[in-house]
């Protein structure tokens, strides 16, 4: 799903509610953690945080929010979010295209004014700077602080911002970021000891950082998310650096890594954050070349599992993530043999039974990966993205056996789950008398549902269907603004008088500035449809009818 067109994959009611709230500027804070990740504080009977994950080319990867909301897959909070989102991208886009020249020119003429300066004059400059600037002070005398020195006065810098920023003995959301300053001026040479093949110093570096950020948790907001980003960072580090370089080191800097690594691990805090003791100690594991590690590694694993008492899935996760590990360890040590067989005897997770599942692919065994799948769906019938997974794999064996007909049931599912992408190939697999009729029951069970998805457009759009399409704008009147084009040919009429309704009905719910924009350019789009006659036509009705709201009137004086 796309953030230009996300209408069209949202059910019409919670589109509504969606951009009512959004128009009513329920947005209270918009936080950019990354390039691609952004969280929403949205506001109504209580507060709930929205997360949105996009691609580079602005594909939604993942968006969920904290309410409880569990009817369809995106909630109005959601919504509201997508449409600010946009919004702020959009001018975004607008103002760096502006000042993206003067950025440079200015960069440029710096830097020859600079290159003219001699040592002492340079000197001179970045001292005066640091004495204004604490972080540039801060900055400068961790980047090049003697090796000798560097952990510990990485530890004091880290301490420093975290106390500047902790009043009566809590951090608040909105200075997070500011704490975290020290920790990542320390990560950032963790890297460099990482591409430096420092690997013992950039784990040493990232260690300090984790504890610290982790510990930091007990009495800070992370409502946005930093503290655990710098989390995440200090373990990739930890991981790579380790990866790299394990085959470098001698044996008692593996040795000194490994008790490190594992100290660390065990330290009290991480008891309630039990997935990053894992990480940790999934890094030990390219050390583990030793019989000793090694049966140190699987004992602490062993104690590890008999802690894990419920059912639950949280626990039945943290189980699964302890015997990955073990057996990433028997792989390492024993071979894919003995790791094949520890993968059999815990099919009762997910990702073990992934595992055997691609495993019997490989060898074409093609009926015990159904028997697999089927089990897989009985054990996880709770969880709607695990059965797609055993589904999936289900089609896959299917096609290798040449059973066309569970082929054709499988793709059905899917289809009516609004995954669009198995329609043509579903369609492959009929031929051309069959597929009249099968279409003629996809369409009818789509219209059947009361919120058809977007699949059920697309294949309106694949197959040319324009009167179901019309019929579909007539019950989801927000969509002729993206199905127009291929109804305005031949049923010019029809969309004239879904685009005034429509129109009309933004026209009489709104009631500011802001939305007034939004419905003129709406009509501007409709002048583009429809023709400069009937858009006039309608200019002149809407400031007729809504004479007495002048600040309408002063947007659609501003269109035509």
């Amino acid at each position: 799903m796309n953030l230009q067109n996300f209408e069209e994959n949202i059910n019409e009611v919670i589109l509504a509610r969606g951009k009512k709230y959004y128009d009513q500027d329920h947005i209270e804070k918009l936080e950019e953690v990354n390039s691609n990740h952004y969280i929403f504080q949205v506001s109504g009977t209580y507060d709930y945080t929205v997360h949105i994950f996009l691609t580079d080319t602005g594909e939604m990867k993942d968006t969920y929010c904290d309410c409880p909301y569990d009817q369809g897959e995106f909630c109005k909070h959601q919504v509201a979010a997508f449409y600010a989102l946009r919004y702020e991208k959009g001018r975004k886009e607008e103002k760096t295209e502006s000042t993206q020249l003067v950025i440079q020119e200015n960069k440029s003429e710096l830097e020859s004014i600079l290159s003219r300066l001699n040592k002492q004059e340079l000197l001179k400059i970045i001292i005066d700077i640091a004495d204004e600037h604490a972080l540039i002070e801060k900055r400068l005398l961790a980047r090049y602080t003697p090796v000798k020195d560097e952990v510990e006065s990485s530890k004091k810098l880290i301490k420093e911002y975290i106390k500047q920023y902790k009043r009566r003995g809590f951090i608040q959301w909105n200075e997070v970021y500011e704490a975290l300053q020290g920790a990542n001026i320390t990560l950032e040479k963790a890297e460099e000891k990482k591409v430096e093949s420092d690997a013992l110093r950039a784990v040493q570096l990232s260690m300090i950082v984790l504890s610290s950020v982790v510990e930091m948790l007990q009495f800070c907001d992370d409502s946005n998310g930093y503290v655990g980003d710098v989390i995440r960072g200090s373990l990739n580090i930890i991981h790579q650096a380790v990866d790299i370089h394990a085959n470098s080191l001698d044996e008692k800097q593996k040795e000194n890594l490994y008790l490190s690594i594992m100290k660390e691990a065990m330290r009290p805090y991480y008891d309630d954050w039990s997935e990053w003791r894992i990480d940790l100690l999934r890094s030990c594991i390219p050390l583990c070349d030793t019989d000793k590690r090694r049966i140190k590694l699987n004992k602490l694993l062993e104690d590890m599992l008999k802690t894990v008492k419920s059912d639950a899935w949280s626990d039945r996760y943290e189980t699964q993530a302890i015997k990955l590990l073990q057996l990433q360890l028997i792989e390492q040590l024993e071979g894919k043999e003995k790791g094949l067989k520890f993968i059999y005897s815990n099919l009762q997770y997910s990702d073990f039974r992934e595992r055997a599942i691609l495993h019997l692919l490989e060898e074409k065994k093609f009926k015990e990966v159904v028997q697999l799948c089927e089990e897989g769906i009985k054990i996880d019938r709770q969880y709607r993205g695990i059965i797609y997974e055993w589904k999936k794999y289900q089609l896959e064996a299917y096609e290798g056996l040449g059973d066309i007909d569970k082929q054709k049931e499988i793709m059905v599912s899917f289809l009516y789950d609004n995954r669009y992408e198995y329609y043509s190939r579903l369609k492959q697999l009929f031929s051309a008398n069959e597929w009249p009729e099968i279409l003629e029951e996809i369409v009818k069970t789509f219209k059947e549902d009361r919120y058809a998805p977007s699949a059920y457009v697309e294949i309106l759009k694949e197959e040319k269907m324009s009167s179901h399409l019309l019929e579909y704008c007539s019950k989801n009147l927000n969509s002729i603004k993206q199905l127009y084009p291929f109804l305005v040919d031949e049923y010019f009429d029809e969309v004239n008088k879904l685009f005034i309704k429509y129109i009309e009905l933004q026209s009489e719910q709104s009631g500011d500035r802001k939305k007034y924009r939004n419905i003129c350019s709406l009509i501007k789009l409709y002048k583009k449809v429809c023709g400069t006659t009937h858009f006039q036509m309608l200019i002149d009705h809407l400031k007729e009818e809504y004479k007495r709201r002048p600040t309408f009137i002063d947007e659609l004086n501003k269109i035509s």
